[in-house]
């Protein structure tokens, strides 16, 4: 996708810390006086029985049974989606994770740009989210055996075939963000 003359432009992309993100969102429905915020757990869709048009969701609301309707209904509920299959003709099935880390104050070879790392194992992606963080996702197939229990499971596949793959620049942080915990799959 890069501009057929000088006088077209470049496309630009954006990344940032999701969770901050979402709780702005979350602040700005609240501030809304025609949103009303309400905690619960969706568990179904409520279709039409004629059309199959989605009118709403079921709920449980402190474990009592809640419906709410409305013109739109926005299904929004992640990776582990439990509405997908509703409305997909086959079940995805995942062959792999992502698995995350937050670098802090990582030193990127181009700082302010995303980087992909190639090699001999799936892409790895580095970007900034915020001033001092940086992003990197590892998508690591399922029964890797570098990342099997014997081997020290998925830390022990990012210390010993992940971490000598970076960048030089990039690896402090990694092994210090490693260390401290917080991988999280995705």
């Amino acid at each position: 996708p890069f501009p057929s003359d000088a006088n077209d432009k470049i496309p630009e992309g954006r990344c940032f810390h999701h969770g901050r993100f979402i709780m702005r969102l979350r602040e700005a429905a609240m501030a809304n006086p025609n949103v009303t915020i309400v905690e619960t757990k969706a568990v179904d869709t409520i279709k039409s029985t004629h059309t199959g048009e989605v009118l709403g969701v079921q709920c449980l609301t402190d474990g009592k049974k809640d419906f709410y309707f409305g013109p739109l209904t926005v299904v929004a509920d992640g990776y582990a989606s439990t509405f997908r299959k509703e409305y997909l003709p086959i079940t995805p099935v995942a062959k792999s994770k992502f698995w995350g880390l937050e670098l802090i104050d990582a030193k990127l070879p181009i700082p302010g740009h995303g980087h992909v790392v190639l090699g001999d194992f799936p892409p790895i992606l580095i970007y900034q989210i915020g001033e001092h963080e940086t992003r990197i996702l590892i998508d690591i197939p399922d029964n890797l055996p570098s990342a099997s229990v014997a081997n020290g499971g998925v830390k022990g596949h990012m210390r010993n075939v992940v971490l000598p793959s970076l960048p030089e620049c990039i690896r402090p942080s990694f092994a210090a963000a490693l260390e401290k915990g917080g991988l999280r799959s995705m």
